[in-house]
């Protein structure tokens, strides 16, 4: 299986400068898998690495007496060479996850 693992930067609306998350592409055979992910906390923080949402968890306990986060991940599945194709439309499925995860992220009291 060949893989390519980049950051990807999205203009989302919630976020003017737009956020860097994950994206690979993987091949084995003439299958191709198009993944974008990252790690969501607090509501609107999106960070690119494991290791920076353990460190915004571990804030969020000291402060704000919060420990939550999410892995988020959009995967397309493709035979052939429209990877153009399903880039695109992960892409633009992730800016809808990410313009909707905050409004739905839960408030403790």
């Amino acid at each position: 299986m060949d893989s390519h693992k980049i950051r990807l930067k999205v203009k989302v609306g919630n976020y003017s400068d737009g956020v860097d998350i994950n994206y690979i592409l993987s091949r084995k055979g003439e299958l191709y898998k198009t993944v974008l992910h990252w790690y969501q906390s607090a509501d609107n923080k999106v960070l690119a690495t494991g290791i920076q949402q353990n460190i915004q968890r571990f804030i969020g306990r000291l402060f704000d007496n919060r420990d939550d986060g999410a892995f988020v991940r959009v995967s397309v599945f493709l035979n052939g060479g429209e990877i153009e194709e399903a880039e695109s439309l992960a892409k633009s499925f992730a800016q809808e996850i990410l313009n909707l995860l905050p409004k739905y992220w839960t408030v403790e009291q």
